[in-house]
């Protein structure tokens, strides 16, 4: 019996033997797949990210616009507020880049509107400037258009198909919706 008992154990030995000879042999293989996958991942992704940085020898300095900055003043507040005739109320915040006086709409208003239309008055009132007033007429948003009687001017361009308006054209009827509501 103990001859059957030893050849058993062998038996079972070499089973587990080759069992774990095979997987150790899987693994191996899924090992160095997975290797090869991550590093043509990494090397993939690396080329990509090179070739977004831009190359410092292809950029050339353009001379023509290299003007030194002059520092521009924010103009204040309306100090004495303008109540008769078309007028026009701009609430605006400073530090806001959809009302400051570099945004869209600051130029149109200051700019375009009042070269297109003479007879309008504007007053310019900032968020920090003018707390009481933004509290008193209720302004949440800025950049807030009001009439001389506290109606919010719509800047919407209700029912046009802006597809069928070059840029002008659109300004134009942006310019003329305004001036109609004052």
């Amino acid at each position: 019996m103990d001859s059957s008992i030893t050849n058993q154990i062998q038996q079972q030995e070499t089973i587990i033997q080759n069992f774990f000879t095979q997987n150790t042999k899987i693994i191996t293989i899924c090992i160095v797949i997975l290797s090869i996958i991550c590093a043509y991942f990494y090397f993939s992704s690396k080329s990509t990210n090179e070739n977004m940085e831009p190359k410092v020898e292809n950029i050339e300095p353009k001379v023509e616009n290299m003007e030194p900055k002059v520092p521009v003043e924010i103009p204040p507040s309306t100090e004495n507020m303008v109540t008769s005739g078309k007028v026009l109320n701009y609430f605006g915040g400073k530090g806001c880049p959809h009302s400051n006086m570099n945004s869209m709409m600051y130029q149109m208003v200051f700019n375009k509107l009042k070269n297109k239309y003479s007879d309008v008055n504007i007053n310019l009132l900032w968020s920090d400037e003018k707390q009481d007033l933004f509290k008193e007429k209720n302004i949440q948003f800025v950049p807030t258009l009001l009439t001389n009687t506290d109606n919010k001017i719509n800047t919407k361009l209700n029912d046009i198909n802006t597809d069928n308006y070059n840029d002008q054209e659109l300004e134009n009827l942006f310019l003329e919706n305004v001036y109609k509501q004052l």
